[in-house]
């Protein structure tokens, strides 16, 4: 534009007409478009309507003027619609794009890195429509991963003798997939300990990932043997289902073994009377090391001969056992008194592989005067007629020799036979008695045995006898009741809730009845405790309380969890549960309304134990 207007009309001057040029600079504009493009193999499990947020920031060319935004986010959506940015950004003009994250969550979809074409930053040219970047995202599938976790177990009889804590190192190879990608670590340990805690693996690893286990060196334990450990499963394929694989590793731990054995010498000035065939009885006791099992008798009776015959005790005890002896039930030789028995050595620890001889040595002695006792069996009471007359009581006896503590048994028959004990006892020795675990018998409970005289002092020539007295009294027994609310409405039922049962029973003088209050709050509640063994006993649930808003259900009587029809009274008490189910009001409650009775049952139960190993699928996200 031209100041003053072309033409012009020169004047007279030296300057003459001043004229102004005015040109306009105005800048060359341009934009920018974004749209998405999806690939991968999940690409069709994304919506097209699923929106993508893509930040950008423009920086004008130094010396430019632009008072237009310069940053901003644009929404593209999954089905390639064009999304523009501004239209009128100077040429020159370079603008950074970025894809917000995280990006969308679809199901069934992991996304990859994005990637921009062009890529960022981008320059302004001409025109309106300028640059146009596609955002493009990988759409993949999740990727199969899993992974594996070891416990150990500790199995056999020397399995207790393990500690908790010890430690066992179990190494484990993963053979991958081909074109896995896995990065991580394909070999490694993982150390267990005894108590069963299960330690995991790496839980990345691809689906199709073959785990093999092996155990390394297995941990010394005193007093233990291991067997060959077993892997179960012996190899692990990750991704054959949706969690970790459990991998129990089983030691066996077997107790190391030894025994001993006993021989017997006989001294003194008469070891030529004993014949070499007489026997002698030797008790045995063994105590196990804590944590070792065994399943032979802890407690026996070997026979050595006179002769001096080595006879084995058993060889399979585990190591660190310890053995004691008593020697009972001395026999009797003409002429010969025996003095006081004497173990060398008085005990034995088993050692490993070792049969310890254990040498018992009685002396003979020539006294003249000696003498013994006898024992004879009592039954009284209102139920010894149950006692059958060959019925076998065991008598122990014991005395000192020269300090040492012996003794015996005696098979006592309950009709009254007279049964000699030892009669080579020398004079002044004094004889105590105590009566072993009594026999049972039916509809019997025993009283405290009595022995008159309660010791003997042992005369010259004499047989005293002692007389063993059992009390066989009528065997009583009881019940109790507890009351068990459940249901729906069981929390409506107030703990101080009554209920009362009747129950019912025979006895020579007819039938006795009678009631029991017991209370929702489970407190038991006893009925009579001194009925005779065997008594059937009737029960019976009268009218039940009302409370708004409860139908009661069919009451059931239980004994140990098992439904009953009648309770049959032993040695003892029996608890009866009544169960009342408290229905909402208006809602059917299932049941009868015949009466249930209870019976006694007694129920042993066994518990095992499995271990089930899941499998959990997992998702890695980019």
């Amino acid at each position: 534009m031209l100041s003053p207007a072309s033409p012009v009309t020169i004047v007279e001057g030296a300057t003459g007409v001043a004229v102004t040029v005015t040109n306009v600079a105005v800048a060359v504009v341009g934009g920018f478009t974004v749209q998405k493009a999806l690939e991968g193999g999940a690409a069709s499990a994304v919506p097209g309507d699923t929106a993508f947020l893509v930040d950008w920031t423009a920086t004008v060319p130094a010396g430019v003027a632009y008072d237009g935004a310069t940053s901003g986010t644009l929404t593209v959506r999954a089905d390639g619609t064009v999304a523009s940015g501004p239209t009128d950004l100077p040429v020159g003009t370079t603008v950074t794009l970025a894809e917000q994250q995280p990006l969308p969550e679809i199901a069934g979809v992991e996304w990859g890195v994005p990637t921009l074409e062009p890529a960022s930053p981008i320059t302004i040219v001409e025109g309106p429509t300028g640059v146009a970047v596609t955002v493009t995202n990988t759409a993949d599938a999740p990727a199969e991963i899993g992974g594996f976790a070891v416990q150990k177990s500790v199995t056999g009889d020397a399995s207790g003798a393990v500690p908790p804590d010890t430690a066992f190192v179990v190494a484990w190879e993963a053979e991958l997939p081909p074109d896995s990608g896995y990065e991580g670590a394909t070999s490694g340990t993982l150390t267990v300990l005894a108590d069963g805690t299960v330690v995991d693996g790496p839980q990345d690893l691809p689906e199709g990932t073959v785990v093999t286990f092996t155990e390394q060196t297995i941990p010394d334990v005193p007093g233990v043997d291991w067997g060959t450990p077993t892997v179960s499963p012996g190899t692990v394929t990750i991704g054959d289902g949706d969690a970790v694989a459990g991998v129990v590793v089983t030691n066996t731990a077997t107790a190391r073994t030894g025994g001993f054995s006993v021989a017997k010498a006989v001294e003194g000035g008469l070891a030529g009377s004993v014949p070499p065939g007489t026997q002698f009885e030797v008790e045995w006791s063994a105590t196990l090391p804590a944590g070792f099992a065994y399943d032979g008798p802890l407690t026996g009776t070997l026979t050595p001969l006179a002769d001096g015959t080595v006879v084995d005790g058993p060889q399979d005890l585990p190591v660190g056992t310890v053995v004691t002896f008593t020697e009972i039930n001395l026999p009797e030789v003409d002429g010969v008194v025996w003095g006081a028995p004497t173990f060398s050595p008085g005990s034995v620890t088993v050692g490993d592989g070792a049969n310890t001889l254990v040498t018992l040595t009685n002396t003979t002695q020539d006294v003249a005067e000696v003498g013994g006792f006898s024992v004879a069996k009592e039954v009284t009471g209102d139920r010894a007629e149950l006692v059958p007359a060959d019925t076998l009581f065991t008598v122990a006896y014991s005395y000192e020799l020269d300090g040492t503590l012996v003794g015996g048994y005696l098979q006592v028959p309950a009709d009254g036979t007279v049964v000699a004990g030892p009669q080579n006892l020398p004079v002044g020795t004094v004889v105590t008695y105590t009566e072993a675990d009594l026999p049972d018998i039916t509809g019997v409970a025993w009283g405290v045995p009595t022995f008159s005289p309660q010791s003997v002092v042992v005369g010259d020539g004499d047989d005293t006898l002692v007389t063993v007295t059992n009390t066989a009294n009528q065997a009583a027994g009881g019940f109790s009741l507890v009351k068990r609310v459940t249901g729906e409405a069981s929390a409506a039922v107030p703990a101080t809730t009554e209920f009362v049962v009747a129950y019912a029973y025979d006895s020579p003088a007819g039938t006795v009845t009678g009631t029991l209050t017991v209370r929702a709050d489970g407190v038991p509640v006893e009925g009579p405790q001194d009925l005779p063994a065997g008594t059937v006993v009737r029960l019976t649930e009268t009218e039940l309380p009302e409370i708004g808003g409860v139908d009661w259900g069919a009451p059931a009587f239980t004994v140990d969890g098992t439904a009953v029809t009648e309770v049959t009274v032993g040695d003892g008490t029996v608890v009866v549960t009544l169960t009342n189910t408290a229905g909402e009001q208006g809602l059917a409650v299932t049941g009868s309304d015949a009466v249930l009775v209870t019976t006694l049952a007694l129920l042993f139960l066994g518990t095992g134990a499995a271990l089930v190993a899941i499998r959990a699928r997992r998702g890695r996200t980019a």
